[in-house]
């Protein structure tokens, strides 16, 4: 993962700020799976603004750019290592240090649960799950 990436940009950014939503929320999800994030979008576009990174080095270039509330992480990104280092590396962000964290999983080991429990990661979903789970989710975390 670097810090600096001259990558083309590849977001997909489906509600703008003139919007008006049931929450106030700006979400960022960082996942490389097609299908998740279509679900993903269809669960939240009515809900909250979201923004779409397909891959982790995008996902810390578009949290430098903008500030999310909530950020949304698949756990089994393909080309950009683990989540946990994608993790970490917005924890360097200063704005980043105490953001909750949903990461997506469809399985995590006990010593992924750890490193995820260290990193402060607010909550883990498994696959699948509703749009109702979802949003409730993030009602939570935005009631902190």
């Amino acid at each position: 993962l670097e810090k600096n990436s001259n990558e083309k940009l590849n977001l997909i950014k489906k509600t703008d700020n003139t919007t008006s939503l049931p929450s106030n929320n700006y979400i960022l999800l960082i996942s490389d799976n097609q299908a998740d994030n279509i679900i993903t979008e269809h669960y939240l576009i009515d809900f909250c603004r979201l923004d779409i990174a397909t891959n982790a080095n995008l996902g810390y270039k578009f949290a430098r750019q903008n500030y999310y509330d909530i950020i949304m992480i698949d756990a089994a990104l393909k080309e950009d290592h683990l989540a946990a280092q994608t993790i970490n590396l917005l924890r360097t962000i200063k704005e980043y240090e105490n953001t909750p964290i949903i990461v997506i999983s469809n399985f995590l080991t006990p010593e992924e649960r750890q490193t995820l429990i260290t990193l402060k990661v607010a909550i883990v979903i498994s696959k699948p799950f509703t749009k109702q789970d979802l949003i409730d989710y993030i009602k939570r975390l935005s009631a902190r």
